[in-house]
């Protein structure tokens, strides 16, 4: 038997901090680690596999019990900035993973050990702001956050950039995985010096079993059978709720839309309070993903004019369910998506409406879109599952 293996896996990443109770990197980190908990066997001989995480924070209860039914130990820390390397060195890790690992940038990890991490995309480089972004203001830092980007963006961008540098420099021994294309090309126009040999690309994965709908939620929102428009995010700027429910009411203002509007995820967004009084508009806070399926499922039309994405889970859960998506021709989701939506200029509002409206008074089209993204979303969820394993393989081996 050759040297034992020691793996740590960051589980800080599937913990919920701020606003939002989820996110898509602690879903992401969330999956991976479930996969490695399901090939553990054939890899585990001899091999040490134990997770970190922030004591006083949550932890996902299936994720714990499925860690002590496989003999994973959990480790509880304060801090991971002052507590992660010395914790290293005593357990003598040789092989560290985190999906989020932004916040060890600073942090110089020992040559013997290998740290293997994802980045998602560089939202904070490509993505400086936008004009609406004062309406999701919560707290003073967000609003600090806005006012540093708008006086001094050469700054705010040169920081951004020195960030993913620093990550990139933390450790000798290596190796990134980006989501996507988009992603990973990203990353070496930003970092041309960067070894194109310790990239690899693997698509963000895809829940590995199917989730039961909760129906009960559309008795407790009382939607109509006839479907509904979907949103989600409504208190993240840069998913770009607002336009969307703009061209919404506009259309209401109209006459000319005929179905109910849900938006999901109302968190702190203050802006949103004036729709929860109007009719035909349903506001709800963050929802289980049983409930989340059943509103995938059900909607007629889902709508996610996004700003920026790395990869782009939501679009692609709403097409396993059958659901048309109008979505926005950025970043990853021509990639992902190809010909399975109907693409909308996701700054204009006017081009929104007229989506929308096609949507709901196309048929053919809605069918259609229904039938693409069916196999559209099976082709991508295929190539996820072969991904999932090649990355499981890469921190395991």
């Amino acid at each position: 038997m050759g040297k034992r293996t020691t793996v740590l896996y960051d589980l800080i990443s599937t913990q919920p901090t701020g606003s939002s109770p989820v996110s898509g990197g602690g879903s992401y980190a969330k999956r991976v680690y479930f996969r490695i908990i399901e090939r553990l066997d054939k890899f585990n001989e001899g091999n040490i596999i134990a997770a970190l995480a922030l004591r006083g924070r949550a932890l996902d209860p299936v994720l714990s019990g499925l860690s002590d039914e496989k003999g994973i130990t959990i480790h509880f820390i304060e801090d991971s900035g002052t507590e992660l390397l010395p914790f290293i060195e005593k357990l003598k890790v040789d092989v560290f993973y985190s999906a989020l690992p932004l916040r060890y940038k600073s942090l110089k990890f020992p040559s013997h050990v290998k740290f293997i991490f994802t980045i998602h995309g560089l939202r904070p480089l490509e993505l400086l702001g936008d004009k609406y972004e004062p309406l999701f203001f919560y707290s003073l830092r967000s609003i600090l956050k806005y006012g540093i980007t708008r006086l001094f963006p050469r700054t705010y961008l040169r920081k951004r950039h020195n960030d993913f540098l620093q990550l990139l420099n933390a450790a000798e021994n290596y190796h990134v995985i980006t989501v996507s294309e988009h992603s990973h090309y990203a990353l070496l126009s930003e970092y041309p010096t960067l070894n194109p040999s310790l990239i690899s690309t693997f698509y963000s994965p895809a829940e590995i079993r199917d989730t039961e709908p909760d129906n009960s939620v559309l008795e407790e929102y009382e939607l109509d059978e006839e479907g509904y428009f979907m949103l989600i995010c409504g208190n993240r700027w840069a998913k770009n709720p607002y336009r969307a429910l703009k061209a919404l009411e506009n259309l209401y203002g109209k006459g000319l839309l005929n179905k109910k509007v849900i938006i999901t995820g109302k968190g702190k967004a203050k802006y949103l309070k004036a729709y929860e009084a109007r009719e035909n508009f349903i506001v709800a806070d963050y929802l289980s993903i049983e409930k989340l399926t059943s509103l995938y499922k059900n909607a007629y039309t889902f709508i996610f004019p996004t700003l920026n994405e790395g990869f782009g889970y939501p679009p692609l859960e709403c097409m396993r369910q059958g659901t048309p998506v109008i979505t926005s021709p950025i970043n990853s989701l021509p990639e992902l998506l190809g010909d399975a939506v109907l693409w909308a200029n996701p700054y204009s509002v006017q081009e929104l409406e007229g989506r929308i409206l096609r949507l709901q008074n196309d048929s053919e089209l809605h069918c259609e879109l229904t039938k693409k993204g069916l196999n559209r979303e099976k082709k991508i969820r295929d190539k996820q599952i072969r991904d999932l394993d090649e990355l499981v393989n890469l921190i395991l081996e």
